[in-house]
C-alpha cells in the first residue's frame, strides 16, 4: 500500500502532463433538481436519498429522478434529520417539527414557551434545542436534557459528539452529568464553517481521529472555509481544493480536488458524505465529487511502454525513458520497446539491443551482450526473459545472458510478449507463429489452441489465467479464453468488446482487465454484457491503453497510451463507491382504465410500491420499475430480471430499468431482480416481489362445482318429474300387456279346444268309448291347470312341465302314438323359478302337427328346461320332416300363420313388459346327407323367481 501511494502521489505532481478528470458531477435544473436551494441531505430508509429543499418541500432522488413531498404545507425546509432508531425522518422550518414515518406526517409540538431552533441527530438518537435547552426525542414525547451554555450558537453532532457553539469555545455534552462541558478550556479559534477542526495556539486540533491528515497540509485559517468530520472521513474546503481523507482500520486514504471550475466557496451551503460519496451543496445546486482513486494526467506525447520500479513510474515515449522521480527523460539510440523494472535497476529493450540503467545518484547505462531488436521483457519466479531478433535469452548473472533459442529454433519469430504465472509457468506470444510456453524445464509450440488457429488470428496480448486457462486478445477477432486441458475455448466476438482492440492484460485475483484503444474494460463486463444482446454494452474506464502499457501493482492500476497516463486504486474506488440499494421503485397497471385501482393497495413506507398482492384475473398487465438508489453513476449499470411462475430464466435488460408483463396466467408470481456495476458480477439483488392473479371465477373449482351441483339439482327434478311420468306410464302399460297376454290366451285356448274336441268325436265315432274318457280326463286336468296359469303373469317351470305332459298325451292319442317324447328338467331349477304361461306349448304343437304328424314312421320329442347363468334356456327339438317339407302340406300356411304370430307377438309383448333380453331361435336340423331330419327350437329368457 505504501509503494503504490508514493507512486500516485509522484503521478500528481507530473511536470509534463496535466492530471485531472471530470472532478465534479453537478446535479442540477436540467439533471431534475425542482430548486437549486437545497438546505441539507439525508439517506433515509431503503437506500433514498432525501433533501430539504427552498421552495419544492421534502425531495427524494432515487438516483434517477426527483420527487416533491408536502410542498403546500412545508414548501420551505430548512433541516432534515433521519432518527430515532433510523425508521423515521426529522424535519423543521425554522417554526414546526414534523415527524415522517414513510406514509404519515406528524407535528411535534413543542415545551411551553419554548422557541424552537435547530435538531441533530446523534447515532439514531434525535436531539432538539430551544433558545435555552436541549431536548430529547423518545420516539413519543420529548423529554428534557440540558441548559445550553450562554452564547450558545448552535448544537450539532461533531465526530460522535453532541456540541455546543460559541463565539470561542466548544461544549461537549456529558450524558452522565447533563451538562455541557468546555473541551479546551485553552485559548481557541473556531474558524467560521469549520467546527471540526480548531486552533489552540497556531496548532490545528480535530475532534475525531483524523491522525492520517497531515496538519501541515491544511489550509490557513483565513483561506479554510469549511470542514465536515463522520466515521473516519475529514472534509476540508479552503479557496481552492477540496482535502478529503479517510481512515478505515490500518488503511488511509487522502485526496484532492480543485473545484474553482465548478462553483465559488460564496457560493456553498454545506459538504458531507453520504452513500460512500462527497456532496457539495451550493446555490448552484448540488454537487457530487466524482472517482476518488481515479487520476489523469493528459499529455501530447503518446506512451509507448509503462514499468513500475519500487519507488519510480517509468515510461517509454518516442523520446527515450522518461522518470517520474527524476522528472527528466532520457534519451536512447533507437526507439525504446520494452521496459522491465528490477530491484535498485531498469532493463530497457531498444531497437540497437538491451540495456541496463542503474538508478541515481550513479546513474550509468551498461550494454549487455542481447544484441539485434529487443521486442520485449519478462520476469517471474526469479528469472528474467529477453526476446530479440537473435532469439529467445534468459539473464545468467550481471549483464550475462544466455541464449535458450535462437531466432531458427522459433523461425524467426517476433516475440512481442512474455507473460509468466507461478502454475503454468511462462507464456511467450509472437504475431504469427502462435505461442510457446515453458514450464519445468520443457519447450511446447503453439499454432493451434482449442481449433483456433494462432497463427492466423493476429493475437495482440496474453494472460495466463490459471494452470488450466489462458486468455488470448487480438485487435480485430475479439477475445479467447482457452481451457489448455479440454482444449475448448470460450470466443467473445468483437461485438461483445463494442468492436474494441485489446492491446493489453492485467489480472487482478480472479478479475482480468483488458487495456483497449477505448480505456479500460473487465472480463465480468465483457462476458455479462454480451449476455444482455443489443440491450447492453461494456463500460470502458480511463484512456485508451496501449500495448505493454498496462500494470498492476497492489490493488493500483496504471494503464498509458497516446492521450497521456492513467491510475485506478481500485480497493479505495470500490470501497468509496458503494453499490447502492437496489430495489423495486414502481408497481403498477399498464393499462389506463386500470391504473386508477392502484391507490387501493397498501403502500411501503418512503418507497411508496404498491404492493399488488391479490390481483384479479384480468389485471394481468403489469409493469414494474427498479433501480439501484444510488449516487455514483446509476447509468452505469446494467440489470437483469425474471418473473418465477412465467419463466425461470433472466432476462438481460442492460441499462433499462423497466420491466413489462402482459396477459399473465393465473397463478402465484414472483419478481427478482439483480444488478451489477462494470466491474462487478450480479453482487445486487431485490427483496422478492410476491404477488398472485387469482383465477377468473368461471374457470375455479369451486365455480363449476356450483353449477354441477345446480346443474345436479335441476336434472334430478327434471329426473325424478320424468321418472314418476314414466313409472306411471309402465304402469298403464303393463296393465295394457296384462290384458293382452290374457286375450292371447283366450285367443289360443279356442285353437287347441277345437283340435281337442275333435280327437274326442273322433274316438266316440270310432265306438272306443276308452279311449274318448281317457282322453276327456287329461283334456279335463289340461284345461283346469290353463285356466289357472292364465290368471297368472309367471307360472313355476314344475307347472308348465305338467301342462305340456297333458298335452303331449293328449296329443299322442289322438295320433296313436305317432310319437314319443321326453322332457328333461334341469336339477339346479328351484320351484321358485317361473316363465311366462304357455309360451313353450305352441312350438311343441308346430313340432307335432308340421314335424311329426307327417313323418313316416313314429317321431320323438325332447323338451328341456336348464338353468344358465341367470337365464332359463327351454329347448323343443323333434326328428321330423323340418320346415322346408312342411311348407308344401296341405292347409300348412293357415295353420302356421296362426302359430307363428300369436307367438311373435307374444314374444314382443313379453320383451316390452319384461324390458329384458328374450332370445328366440329356430334351428334347421340336417343329417349327414343333407337332408332335413327335424327342427331346434331354443327360448332364452330371464329366470324369474315367483
Amino acid at each position: 500500500m505504501i509503494h503504490h501511494l508514493r507512486a500516485l502521489s509522484l503521478l500528481l505532481f507530473i511536470p509534463l502532463g496535466i492530471w485531472g478528470q471530470s472532478d465534479f458531477r453537478r446535479i442540477g435544473l436540467e439533471e431534475g433538481l425542482p430548486t437549486l436551494a437545497i438546505n441539507s441531505v439525508e439517506e433515509g430508509p431503503q437506500g433514498f436519498v432525501w433533501m430539504a429543499s427552498e421552495g419544492a418541500g421534502l425531495l427524494r432522488y432515487d438516483g434517477y429522478r426527483f420527487e416533491s413531498f408536502f410542498i403546500e404545507d412545508f414548501p420551505f425546509i430548512e433541516k432534515l434529520e433521519r432518527s430515532w432508531r433510523g425508521e423515521r425522518l426529522y424535519f423543521h422550518n425554522g417554526r414546526s417539527l414534523v415527524e415522517f414515518d414513510g406514509l404519515e406526517l406528524k407535528e411535534i409540538g413543542l415545551p411551553d414557551d419554548s422557541r424552537f431552533v435547530d435538531l441533530c441527530n446523534r447515532d439514531g438518537d434525535l436531539y432538539v434545542t430551544t433558545l435555552k435547552a436541549l431536548y430529547y426525542w423518545d420516539g413519543d414525547s420529548l423529554q428534557f436534557k440540558a441548559h445550553l451554555p450562554q452564547g450558545t450558537k448552535q448544537v450539532q453532532v461533531l465526530a460522535g459528539k453532541l456540541v455546543s457553539l460559541v463565539d470561542t469555545l466548544l461544549y461537549n455534552f456529558k450524558e452522565a452529568s447533563g451538562r455541557f462541558v468546555a473541551i479546551d478550556t485553552g485559548q481557541i479559534t473556531i474558524p467560521e464553517g469549520t467546527p471540526e477542526l480548531y486552533l489552540k495556539g497556531s496548532k490545528w486540533q480535530t475532534l475525531g481521529d483524523a491522525s492520517d491528515l497531515d496538519v501541515n497540509a491544511i489550509p490557513h485559517t483565513d483561506s479554510l472555509y469549511a470542514s465536515y468530520q463522520s466515521k473516519g472521513n475529514l472534509l476540508l474546503l479552503d479557496s481552492d481544493e477540496i482535502i478529503f481523507s479517510q481512515k478505515a482500520g490500518d488503511k488511509a486514504f487522502e485526496l484532492r480536488r480543485n473545484f474553482n471550475a465548478y462553483f465559488q466557496v460564496s457560493e456553498l451551503r454545506s459538504m458531507q458524505v453520504l452513500k460512500n460519496q462527497i456532496l457539495i451543496l451550493s446555490s448552484k445546486g448540488v454537487f457530487i465529487m466524482e472517482s476518488p482513486g481515479m487520476n489523469f494526467a493528459r499529455r501530447q506525447m503518446p506512451i509507448m511502454g509503462l514499468e513500475l520500479g519500487a519507488d519510480d513510474v517509468f515510461t517509454a515515449t518516442p523520446m527515450g525513458i522518461e522518470s517520474m522521480a527524476e522528472k527528466q527523460i532520457f534519451g536512447f539510440k533507437g526507439l525504446v520497446l520494452d521496459l522491465l523494472a528490477a530491484k535498485d535497476s531498469l532493463w530497457v529493450a531498444t531497437e540497437s539491443g538491451l540495456f541496463l540503467r542503474t538508478s541515481p545518484p550513479e546513474s550509468q547505462v551498461q550494454a549487455s551482450n542481447v544484441e539485434g531488436f529487443v521486442f520485449s521483457l519478462g520476469s517471474g519466479s526469479g528469472f528474467k526473459w529477453a526476446a530479440s531478433s537473435s532469439g529467445i535469452w534468459r539473464q545468467k548473472e550481471g549483464l550475462s545472458w544466455d541464449l535458450i533459442l535462437d531466432a531458427e529454433e522459433i523461425d524467426f519469430a517476433s516475440i512481442f510478449s512474455i507473460r509468466h504465472h507461478s502454475e503454468s509457468g511462462f507464456w511467450f506470444a509472437s504475431y504469427t507463429q502462435g505461442l510457446w510456453q515453458f514450464k519445468e524445464g520443457k519447450w511446447q509450440h503453439y499454432t493451434k489452441l482449442g481449433g483456433i488457429p494462432l497463427d492466423s488470428i493476429g493475437i495482440s496480448a496474453i494472460q495466463p489465467l490459471s494452470e488450466e486457462n489462458l486468455a488470448i486478445g487480438t485487435l480485430n477477432s475479439g477475445l479467447y479464453i482457452i481451457d489448455l486441458k479440454t482444449a475448448e475455448a470460450l470466443h467473445l466476438a468483437p461485438k461483445a468488446l463494442d468492436f474494441a482492440e485489446i492491446r493489453d492484460f492485467a489480472l487482478d485475483q480472479d478479475q482480468l482487465w483488458m487495456g483497449t484503444n477505448k480505456g479500460l474494460i473487465s472480463l465480468i463486463d465483457v462476458t455479462e454484457s454480451a449476455k444482455a444482446g443489443e440491450s447492453a454494452r461494456p463500460h470502458f474506464f480511463g484512456l485508451p491503453v496501449n500495448q505493454k502499457c498496462l500494470e498492476l501493482r497492489d490493488g493500483v492500476l496504471y494503464s498509458a497510451g497516446d492521450q497521456g497516463m492513467f491510475s485506478w486504486e481500485l480497493e479505495p474506488y470500490f470501497r468509496l463507491n458503494n453499490q447502492g440499494d437496489l430495489g423495486l421503485l414502481e408497481a403498477g397497471f399498464l393499462r389506463q382504465e386500470q391504473q386508477e385501482d392502484e391507490a387501493q393497495f397498501e403502500r411501503l413506507p418512503f418507497s411508496g410500491l404498491r404492493l399488488l398482492s391479490d390481483l384479479d384475473h384480468d389485471a394481468n398487465y403489469l409493469r414494474f420499475r427498479f433501480g439501484t438508489r444510488s449516487l455514483h453513476h446509476p447509468d452505469w449499470v446494467h440489470y437483469r430480471y425474471r418473473l418465477l411462475g412465467q419463466n425461470n430464466e433472466w432476462t438481460y435488460s442492460g441499462t433499462v430499468r423497466e420491466a413489462l408483463f402482459s396477459d399473465l396466467k393465473a397463478g402465484n408470481y414472483t419478481l427478482e431482480v439483480e444488478a451489477r456495476y462494470p466491474w462487478q458480477n450480479w453482487s445486487m439483488q431485490t427483496v422478492p416481489y410476491v404477488f398472485t392473479i387469482r383465477e377468473a371465477i368461471w374457470r375455479t373449482w369451486w365455480f363449476w362445482a356450483a353449477i354441477i351441483l345446480a346443474l345436479g339439482g335441476l336434472s334430478f327434478m327434471y329426473f325424478r318429474e320424468r321418472w314418476n311420468q314414466r313409472e306411471e306410464r309402465l304402469k298403464l302399460e303393463n296393465d295394457l300387456l296384462e290384458m293382452e297376454r290374457k286375450a292371447l290366451r283366450l285367443q289360443m285356448n279356442p285353437h287347441f279346444i277345437f283340435n281337442a274336441l275333435d280327437s274326442i268325436s273322433s274316438f266316440i265315432f270310432k265306438q272306443d268309448p276308452k279311449m274318448a274318457v281317457r282322453y276327456l280326463n287329461n283334456f279335463a286336468k289340461l284345461m283346469r291347470l290353463t285356466l289357472e296359469s292364465s290368471m297368472e303373469h309367471i307360472h313355476p317351470v314344475e307347472t308348465e312341465v305338467s301342462i305340456l305332459k297333458n298335452y303331449l298325451e293328449l296329443e299322442k292319442l289322438r295320433f296313436n302314438s305317432k310319437f314319443e317324447y321326453e322332457i328333461e328338467v334341469d336339477e339346479e331349477l328351484d320351484y321358485d323359478i317361473g316363465l311366462p304361461p304357455m309360451l313353450i306349448q305352441p312350438h311343441v304343437e308346430n313340432a307335432i302337427l308340421h314335424g311329426l304328424k307327417p313323418k313316416e314312421g313314429k317321431g320323438f320329442l325332447a323338451l328341456s328346461f336348464k338353468l344358465e347363468g341367470t337365464n332359463l334356456c327351454c329347448t323343443i327339438e323333434d326328428d321330423g320332416i323340418g320346415r322346408e317339407a312342411a311348407k308344401d302340406l296341405p292347409n300348412k300356411k293357415a295353420h302356421r300363420s296362426m302359430a307363428t304370430q300369436i307367438n311373435k307377438d307374444r314374444i314382443d309383448l313379453l320383451k316390452r313388459s319384461m324390458n329384458e333380453v328374450i332370445d328366440l331361435k329356430i334351428i334347421d336340423k340336417y343329417n349327414q346327407q343333407g337332408q332335413a331330419c327335424g327342427t331346434k327350437v331354443i327360448i332364452r329368457l330371464p329366470a324369474q323367481e315367483l
